[in-house]
């Protein structure tokens, strides 16, 4: 491949907005002229190349608009830490089915047991799925939900939080609620899947 032919076409790959392409394009060319690649088998490699960072990038974008104050993973959760929990039961829930069909997960103990690190776990699972979630406290979203009513954007605000395929709310529990944050939760509930940690 010339020179100039080969540059005019990362080029037009950037242009197209395949980076990756782009990139891969010399590995893959030195490849086919190695093993004697078919033109199929060339542009299937490439255009795989793409797909996969893609995919990667989005999944990283999930993972960052969710707000997790950490990552974790499932496979990451110590189990013999904590012998009571149920992990067939766990690796059900593994499907996420729990969220298409808008039903609550309640991670109930005391602090230090998991909850925090369970609940993260199957938000960063439901990001690599492709779902929309977001993390936050109790406190944190009766905070943004009550400052809300003073300025006005209580809807737009709680639109926030029930758009989301996934909102775990943590540290419930941790410190009283008042009469209006509690409200705030019920109408949450009703239109997202939930993980209450």
């Amino acid at each position: 491949m010339a020179i100039e032919s080969y540059e005019k076409l990362v080029m037009e790959l950037k242009k197209l907005r395949l980076p990756s392409m782009a990139e891969m394009l010399d590995s893959y060319t030195k490849q086919a002229a190695v093993s004697n690649m078919s033109y199929i088998d060339f542009l299937n490699g490439l255009v795989w190349e793409e797909v996969r960072s893609k995919e990667r990038r989005s999944i990283d974008s999930r993972i960052k608009s969710a707000g997790f104050p950490i990552t974790k993973s499932l496979d990451d959760f110590d189990y013999t830490f904590q012998p009571t929990i149920n992990k067939k039961k766990l690796d059900e829930l593994s499907s996420l089915r729990f969220i298409d069909n808008r039903e609550n997960l309640l991670f109930l103990g005391p602090p230090g047991v998991g909850k925090t690190h369970l609940s993260i776990g199957y938000g960063m699972r439901a990001c690599e799925a492709g779902y929309k979630v977001l993390f936050t406290t109790l406190n944190e979203m009766i905070s943004v939900l009550m400052a809300s009513l003073a300025d006005n954007s209580f809807i737009l605000k709680l639109r926030n939080f029930v758009q989301p395929s996934l909102l775990i709310i943590d540290e419930v529990g941790y410190l009283p609620v008042p009469k209006e944050g509690a409200n705030f939760l019920g109408s949450s509930v009703l239109s997202v899947g939930m993980i209450l940690a």
